[in-house]
């Protein structure tokens, strides 16, 4: 009995330091990727609300608006993943994203304000827009309400009508609805995301070495989660928005599969701006941009280099 109760002991004592090393090594991460976050960043005050803001490169200005969820890391690690190296790029949190607060701009018309203002802080007098997912109601906003700001206009698998999660997602088959709905969640979870940023440690990435880097740009979830709410609740209330006025030269791209957002609303963007260069990618997903590169890079280089 007394060796069955030191074994059993022993054994509960190594489960007990197992569990205590993974949770010092779990809040270590979270201190290391907030220590990251914050260190990458500045915070400015503009004229209607502070923002967070990275920017990279020089040359002719991209406000790039990272999707839902994202961040100012997304933003920016989008610049190297286009190849967008002879450009300057402006990468700020939108409301409720780390630490641009919600009290800065809830709706898609004040965040392309907050934008417009952004700029004006930073002395920017142009600047050529890219939203992509989330982000595209934020930047067709901007060329909207601020076309003197906007040089150009980029739509990535962007969102670009009334948008209600549940209701795209009842329209899948069954397998790719679960499979949407556990990676929406997965990314939604600090646990998750720290277990599965450790895989990608133990993996091979260099077939898509902007995995890892795409990865950490969901990082702590927790600081992105009120950004994330909030997109929902206004992309489901969106109205459609005025675009034939739009005049500035405009690129829109979509995978023909794309399960997150809609091809359709690719499809009714391209048909109502007044000459619109439009890319559809077939067969390619969310992620067009990385898995079919070759596709979708050479395009939007050409069109840049046109402006």
């Amino acid at each position: 009995m007394e060796k069955k109760a030191l074994l059993a002991l022993s054994a509960a004592t190594l489960t007990g330091l197992g569990a205590l090393t993974v949770t010092e090594n779990y809040q270590q991460w979270q201190r290391s990727e907030l220590a990251r976050l914050e260190s990458g960043s500045q915070l400015i005050e503009t004229a209607l609300g502070p923002t967070e803001f990275a920017s990279s490169g020089s040359g002719p200005t991209i406000l790039i608006l990272h999707g839902s969820p994202g961040g100012y890391d997304q933003a920016l690690n989008l610049g190297p993943a286009l190849g967008l190296t002879n450009f300057s790029i402006l990468a700020p949190s939108r409301p409720g994203y780390l630490r641009t607060p919600l009290s800065s701009g809830r709706s898609p018309e004040a965040q392309a304000d907050l934008c417009a203002a952004l700029l004006d802080a930073l002395h920017i007098e142009t600047a050529i827009v890219l939203g992509i997912s989330g982000g595209g109601p934020s930047a067709l906003q901007f060329a909207l309400r601020h076309p003197e700001h906007c040089r150009a206009l980029i739509t990535l698998c962007a969102v670009t009508q009334r948008y209600n999660e549940s209701e795209v997602y009842a329209q899948l088959a069954l397998h790719q609805r679960l499979l949407n709905q556990l990676t929406d969640a997965a990314l939604l979870s600090n646990a998750c995301i720290y277990i599965l940023q450790g895989l990608t440690d133990l993996v091979s990435t260099s077939e898509h070495p902007e995995t890892k880097d795409m990865l950490k740009s969901f990082s702590l979830p927790s600081l992105r989660r009120p950004g994330y709410d909030n997109d929902m609740q206004q992309f489901a209330s969106m109205d459609i928005y005025p675009v034939e006025q739009l005049a500035m030269p405009t690129f829109i791209a979509q995978g023909t599969a794309d399960t997150s957002v809609p091809f359709a609303q690719a499809q009714w963007l391209a048909s109502k701006v007044p000459q619109a260069r439009f890319v559809a990618v077939e067969g390619a997903g969310h992620m067009f941009f990385a898995t079919h590169k070759d596709q979708v890079v050479p395009q939007l280089h050409s069109f840049l280099h046109a402006l």
